[in-house]
């Protein structure tokens, strides 16, 4: 399994995060939680509170901000549009400085091929 979410109450998604944390041990599988993220609605109030709850089942787990939550490529809420053309600005400006240390015929392939 590579990506997953999670959504409730914070008592919801802290029973599911042991949940699934047992259910890996029982196959050998673990949880990376430093590759785990949380986001909370504007609407939630004591978000610290439930922050710390979260971090003792998954010590680690990154707060993002609603205007940076993407998930598997776009946006999922408005506040994170503006943020779209400047993360895909970076991804094909490191691209194309890679390109400059291949072989011009496989820089020229790639260039064709991949964007």
């Amino acid at each position: 399994m590579d990506d997953g979410v999670l959504a409730g109450t914070c008592s919801t998604v802290v029973e599911d995060f042991r949940y699934i944390i047992e259910s890996f041990k029982k196959i050998g599988l673990t949880l990376n939680p430093e590759k785990c993220e949380v986001v909370f609605l504007p609407s939630v109030s004591k978000f610290d509170e439930m922050l710390q709850q979260l971090n003792q089942v998954c010590p680690g787990i990154a707060l993002i901000e609603i205007q940076n939550l993407i998930l598997l490529g776009p946006p999922i809420f408005e506040e994170a549009i503006p943020e779209i053309p400047n993360e895909k600005d970076n991804v094909l400006f490191r691209f194309l400085e890679g390109l400059g240390v291949l072989h011009a015929h496989i820089a020229l392939y790639l260039l064709q091929h991949c964007i």
